[in-house]
């Protein structure tokens, strides 16, 4: 194992739901039977009336009681309604339509029976693009690059793409097996995992796991409950994961929810197989135990083939849990000079090659087509470090928190 200095440059590393609505007055009408145009819309709270209705067989959030009206070309501009009904022009053959109190079965018999009309259909609430208001967002190239720095446009994970889907869930653990994390940091505290079994500073191993006040993980370097981070790399790959997003403080990171498990088990000279092996098996017996931990980060590498660290990402891996591992910064191929543990063969092994923010291969990132998986943004990654702040690391390092993060 290098020493530091060495060792921190090669591995510095909703959908709305609801109630279905469609209940209201008797039918007055017969129902539409000719198929309507689907507009499938985020939803998204911008401050108008909303509710949630069922649609064409999902539930949508709209304005209340607003529908959208499509006329029929050559067709009288005045259409009939009921009269607390209102129609307004909203230009060329389209209408807003405000019904009080009715269902979509009211408005769609209306429209059924109604000459003049092509279509209606509900006035959808719509998102914006999903950008979140860490002040230093726009220095994350690696999850939305627009060129900033002279990077290539595009060359990014799509996270904002994701973020429209999903922002994250605290029910999903990750568990970063590392130099520890700083679980005190103000943009990682809230996403800090809290172990469910445990009674905080008792003395108890209370969920009988063989550790005792293991509140947020364990440290196997010290051999201690406090997987406290006091070198930075465990720190700033924990942001990447999963900086709390959209809380107007600093970064984001890839799962704006997310919880965070600390394993500690490299120190400033740098750490053990056992201890990792260690890290490991307790990863995978809490998550037999029920904590929902789909994946290890796993920023580091060193030494040859270990049949039993193999054996113990494996039993993990038939538990449910993931490796997400580092492919290496020596910039060699893999498959000719293998980096463990990333090139393990195991089919839970993912093993993570760096990119630059012009979208090629960083220059010190391993690689190799049968040992490497994929690439992520590796270089200049922006990122959370001990002691409330930020800083800038190179490395696969780097790279691997952005696929634990997805």
């Amino acid at each position: 194992m290098a020493d530091r200095s060495e060792w921190t440059s090669l591995f510095s590393r909703k959908r709305r739901g609801g109630r279905n609505r469609d209940r209201g007055p008797a039918r007055r009408f017969p129902p539409l039977l000719e198929s309507l145009e689907r507009r499938c819309l985020l939803a998204a709270d911008l401050g108008t009336a909303e509710s949630s209705i069922f649609w064409q067989g999902e539930t949508v959030a709209t304005q209340s009681n607003s529908w959208i009206v499509r006329t029929e070309a050559g067709q009288p501009t005045v259409l009939a309604h009921l009269p607390d009904w209102q129609l307004t022009p909203l230009g060329t053959g389209f209408y807003g339509l405000h019904a009080p109190g009715a269902s979509s079965t009211d408005v769609l018999g209306w429209a059924a029976s109604t000459t003049g009309v092509s279509y209606v259909e509900p006035d959808f609430v719509i998102a914006p693009t999903a950008v979140p208001n860490d002040p230093s967002y726009s220095r994350l190239w690696g999850l939305s690059n627009t060129g900033q720095s002279g990077g290539s446009v595009g060359a990014d994970i799509d996270a904002t793409t994701a973020w429209d889907t999903t922002t994250g869930s605290d029910d999903v653990v990750i568990a970063v097996i590392d130099t520890g994390v700083d679980s005190t940091h103000p943009d990682l505290a809230d996403n800090i995992w809290t172990n469910p079994g445990e009674i905080a500073g008792n003395g108890i191993d209370d969920d009988g796991n063989g550790y005792v006040d293991d509140i947020h993980g364990y440290d196997f370097y010290a051999n201690d409950a406090d997987p406290m981070d006091d070198e930075g790399h465990g720190t700033h790959v924990a942001g990447t994961i999963g900086a709390v997003g959209n809380n107007g403080l600093g970064i984001t990171g890839v799962a704006w929810d997310v919880s965070i498990m600390a394993m500690r088990f490299l120190g400033p000279g740098g750490g053990y197989t056992s201890d990792a092996i260690a890290a490991v098996n307790y990863v995978t017996e809490m998550r037999r135990a029920g904590v929902n931990v789909v994946a290890t980060n796993n920023s580091w590498g060193g030494g040859g083939f270990s049949q039993s660290l193999s054996d113990a990402i494996a039993a993990g891996y038939d538990a449910g849990v993931l490796f997400v591992a580092a492919a290496g910064n020596d910039g060699t191929n893999n498959d000719v000079l293998p980096h463990y543990p990333s090139n393990d063969t195991g089919s839970g092994v993912i093993s993570v090659a760096a990119t630059t923010r012009t979208n090629s291969l960083a220059s010190f990132s391993n690689y190799g087509v049968a040992s490497v998986d994929l690439a992520a943004p590796g270089a200049s990654i922006y990122s959370t470090t001990p002691g409330n702040s930020y800083d800038s690391y190179s490395g696969t390092s780097m790279a691997t928190p952005h696929v634990s993060g997805v």
